[in-house]
């Protein structure tokens, strides 16, 4: 129990809720561990000795973390840790932990048997770790601060697994891969201690292995961010450090899927056929179904999806139309998938297009979270907007339309701030993050980025920039299919 909180109450709730407000009382304060270079944020650093379908071998060592005090609306003072590029535990009102997940390709329908050896661990004194807090949206109201009053006067050594664990089987596209939870940091609220295991070397041994799981064909675009997801790539196939020989298809197969109602439409397919034809300078193959030919409903795409990945290496698709709604004026229709989040039934979401290798299950709300293709959409509802689009988009590639270098080009746009909610730092951590993909526009070194903050930019400002020639525009805020609410200063939409 944490030496500053008095319990003057006999009878201890499970749960203390109090409004979620904390303040810092200093500068984050980085860490160093035993080994660590003393540079201030180096990140973790996993090393793979040995990879083959009998097992994988590989080696972390934690440099140091960042320590944060922080006062909490209840008075208790919370140590905020962290290591840096990487997660946290995530139950409400239990400290927050930090942990390492990293993605580890494994042998086609192997077991994987974990082993956990050469620990090097430190015992740190007068820590009370910060309890994880629920997830909310700016829309929503400001959630209570949740503490489990009962678990922070525990002895226990949190959390309760062990050191390395790995989720569930999956596949990313040709790999079968497990996501390992490295959790090199346990914390003991009543002793107020953290123990941190900062080197250990991790042995994934593989029972009845199949074989590494063999490409129909070498993926583009994937292909390029497997050694930023994949940590065990070297020595898969024996063919070199990306784990393939040779060079991939710079462009693979790219499906366009647009609705029924306007296969006899002449402006649509006139306009169809010129976005067809920009597409096949920049991809080996484009092809465009109507959903007469794949179907007209989600499941019916997501098998038509799923036939295509695997005979033909399909890798990029987009759908053009809007979501069903129920406004007549809504007359381009391309089905969807409905999740629920927050406890709310009705979000739409296209993540089912995404993910269509099949693992034991027929319902791709079901199946692992990993993509296996990249899905997009043209939220159409009329012919117009169609034409808008293709127009504009042709306008930037062939015309003399703002810069050549358009496509390396992105805006980052925000919401005014608010007093429950900062809408700033998020893009700033899109800025400093290190990317799976290679898209240019969020290149952490990208030149060509510019900054719309609602705080001090207009509808001009935006404008402005959108008319100088920007393939990307990423928005974070209030608004509607047709406008931004009120997101700056002069509350403009």
């Amino acid at each position: 129990m944490k030496k500053t909180y008095t319990i003057t109450n006999k009878i201890i709730f499970l749960s203390t809720i109090l409004l979620f407000t904390s303040v810092a009382l200093s500068e984050p304060e980085w860490i160093t561990f035993p080994g660590g270079s003393g540079m201030p944020g180096e990140k973790p650093i996993i090393t793979v000795e040995s990879n083959t379908t009998d097992a994988t071998v590989y080696t972390v060592q934690i440099p140091g973390m960042w320590r944060e005090q922080v006062e909490a609306s209840n008075n208790i003072i919370f140590d905020r840790i962290e290591i840096p590029e990487y997660g946290f535990t995530l139950d409400d009102g239990r400290p927050m932990i930090p942990v390492i997940r990293e993605l580890f390709a494994v042998p086609y329908d192997s077991t994987v048997d974990i082993s956990i050896s050469d620990v090097q661990q430190v015992t740190l004194d007068d820590y009370y770790v910060y309890p994880a807090q629920p997830p909310y949206t700016p829309s929503q109201p400001t959630p209570p601060f949740e503490y489990d009053e009962d678990f922070y006067n525990s002895n226990v050594w949190y959390p309760l697994e062990g050191i390395a664990t790995d989720d569930l089987p999956g596949v990313l596209r040709e790999y079968e891969v497990r996501d390992m939870n490295m959790r090199a940091m346990k914390f003991n609220p009543y002793q107020e201690e953290l123990n941190v295991k900062y080197f250990f070397r991790v042995t994934m041994t593989y029972t009845s292995p199949g074989g590494w799981v063999e490409e129909p064909n070498p993926s583009g675009d994937f292909y390029q961010m497997y050694p930023y997801l994949i940590r065990n790539l070297e020595g898969i196939y024996g063919k070199g450090e990306f784990g393939k020989e040779g060079n991939p298809p710079k462009y693979p197969r790219y499906l366009i899927i647009y609705d029924r109602q306007f296969e006899n439409n002449i402006i649509f397919q006139q306009y169809m056929n010129m976005l067809k034809t920009y597409l096949e300078e920049r991809f080996s193959f484009v092809d465009v179904l109507s959903t007469s030919q794949t179907g007209n409903d989600a499941l019916s795409i997501w098998y038509l999806l799923q036939s295509w990945w695997f005979l033909h290496s399909l890798e990029y698709v987009l759908l053009v139309g809007d979501i069903p709604r129920l406004e007549p004026q809504y007359g381009i229709e391309m089905p969807t998938w409905t999740l629920t989040v927050n406890k709310q039934s009705y979000v739409p979401s296209d993540i089912g297009y995404a993910r269509v290798s099949p693992w034991g299950t027929n319902d791709p709300l079901e199946a692992d979270i990993y993509p296996d293709i990249f899905v997009g959409r043209m939220p159409i509802k009329n012919v117009n907007e169609f034409v808008n689009i293709v127009r504009k988009t042709l306008d930037y590639y062939y015309g003399d339309l703002g810069n050549p270098d358009w496509e390396q080009r992105c805006i980052f746009a925000s919401h005014k701030g608010e007093e429950n909610y900062d809408y700033i730092t998020p893009k700033d951590d899109i800025r400093e993050y290190e990317h799976y993909t290679h898209a240019p526009p969020f290149d952490p070194n990208n030149e060509h980025r510019r900054d719309c903050y609602g705080d001090t930019k207009t509808n001009q400002d935006l404008i402005g920039y959108i008319n100088t020639g920007y393939s990307v525009l990423n928005f974070l805020g209030h608004g509607q299919t047709e406008q931004w609410h009120q997101w700056d200063y002069l509350n403009d939409y």
